[in-house]
């Protein structure tokens, strides 16, 4: 995954494999707070099909703690019961 934010650090975009998958490109983040210590995403892709055709849409918040480059992120469809969550370490260029 790669978050591009924007210069003047008011947007940015989102590319990971089920975004360019669905949109064939990046996202635009729907929230951005990009401070010194935390950098926190949100994005959403809408009317994503399943393997059985059910369209969801997707939620998705992305945390990242610049002082140690840790970062976790959750992920939850409207209409499901299950939110999916994972860790792991990033790396800022």
């Amino acid at each position: 995954m790669t978050i591009q934010v924007a210069p003047d650090g008011q947007s940015a975009d989102v590319s990971e494999r089920l975004a360019q998958r669905h949109t064939g490109g990046p996202v635009a983040a729907q929230f951005l707070r990009d401070s010194a210590d935390m950098l926190q995403v949100r994005w959403r892709l809408n009317k994503v099909p399943n393997s059985d055709g059910q369209m969801a849409n997707l939620r998705f918040n992305m945390n990242f703690q610049k002082t140690d480059q840790r970062a976790w992120m959750t992920f939850r469809a409207s209409g499901f019961s299950n939110t999916d969550q994972g860790t792991g370490t990033c790396v800022v260029q």
